[in-house]
C-alpha cells in the first residue's frame, strides 16, 4: 500500500493561554499565570476568535482538498 500523497499540518487557532501572553514571551503577572497553570494543554480552551478562526481554517482545507483519509492531531 502506497503512503500519504499530501501531508497538510495547521497549527492550532488561539487559546486562552495564547491570548493572554499575546506579543510577550511571558504572561503579565501572577494572576494570569496560576489562572491558566493547573490547566493542561489539552484542555486550553479556544478563545471565540480561536473557534472562528478553526472554523475558517476547516472550511477552507475542505474546499482546497476535499476531505482526508486520516486525520491526526496532538491532543
Amino acid at each position: 500500500m502506497p503512503g500519504p500523497q499530501l501531508l497538510v499540518i495547521i497549527r492550532h487557532a488561539e487559546s486562552a493561554r495564547n491570548a493572554a501572553k499575546t506579543g510577550k514571551v511571558f504572561f503579565n503577572d501572577t494572576d494570569q499565570i496560576d489562572e491558566l497553570r493547573t490547566v493542561p494543554d489539552h484542555e486550553n480552551p479556544l478563545t471565540t476568535a480561536g473557534h472562528a478562526k478553526a472554523r475558517a481554517t476547516g472550511l477552507e482545507l475542505r474546499e482546497m482538498f476535499g476531505t482526508f483519509d486520516v486525520v491526526m492531531h496532538s491532543g
